[in-house]
């Protein structure tokens, strides 16, 4: 069994969670991570990186690789409360 996740782990990635969702395209990392500094109080690359994964990892969001950068997308459209009680497991 692993770590219990953080509640500030979960709570950055639901603000990464909802930038992606406003952006409604698929949304390479370097682009998310700018935008990502003028909304998401002290992220870095590699907190924002962590975020994604776990997202990913828990089926909200999907990873297109092209070439040596990622895109990002929403695949799974929940409200706060679903998408807290997916990511606190």
């Amino acid at each position: 069994m692993g770590r219990k996740r953080l509640p500030s782990t979960i709570n950055r990635a639901i603000n990464i969670y909802r930038l992606l969702l406003s952006l409604k395209e698929p949304t390479s990392t370097p682009e998310l991570l700018k935008k990502a500094l003028n909304t998401i109080p002290g992220i870095d690359y590699s907190s924002l990186y962590q975020g994604l994964r776990l997202l990913r990892n828990k089926g909200v969001v999907e990873q297109k690789p092209y070439g040596k950068t990622s895109y990002w997308k929403v695949v799974k459209v929940l409200n706060e409360e679903e998408l807290r009680e997916i990511l606190s497991k």
